[in-house]
């Protein structure tokens, strides 16, 4: 059997494996600065998390294990990339979840508001009426 070393080069999977390790903790930096809702920020910080883990492994998998030579490591280095990108899929549905959760108490808030703001105007509305009345 030929040994033709990793799946990529490692002279490009390195530097773009680098890159995305550099684009992932500045996104992971990101939402902490935004007004966001709490549960909204753990979510993603969580999955920033798992795929700072699972980018070098990804990495490793991809452009520095030959699959040849040592196939159990390259083979355990799958296993875990995978098992963390499982993880990172499963928050994104919660992430998912999780918005559809503050959607729905969003527009309940809203409506609660707009009934006590028609309530208010009817309200107005009868006050005016009373005193076009009482006027004329």
């Amino acid at each position: 059997m030929i040994d033709a070393g990793p799946v990529i080069p490692t002279l490009v999977c390195v530097p773009l494996g680098m890159l995305a390790m550099i684009t992932c903790a500045a996104h992971l930096l990101g939402p902490a600065r935004q007004a966001a809702p709490a549960s909204r920020r753990r979510i993603r910080q969580a999955n920033g998390f798992v795929m700072l883990f699972a980018i070098p492994l990804l990495t490793i998998g991809f452009g520095v294990i030959d699959p040849n030579a040592r196939p159990q490591t390259w083979l355990l280095t799958w296993i875990a990339a995978i098992a963390l990108l499982t993880m990172a899929i499963g928050l994104a549905f919660l992430d998912v979840a999780n918005t559809m959760r503050l959607h729905h108490a969003a527009r309940k808030r809203l409506a609660h508001s707009m009934a006590q703001a028609r309530t208010q105007l009817r309200a107005n509305l009868r006050l005016v009426h009373a005193e076009d009345l009482h006027d004329g």
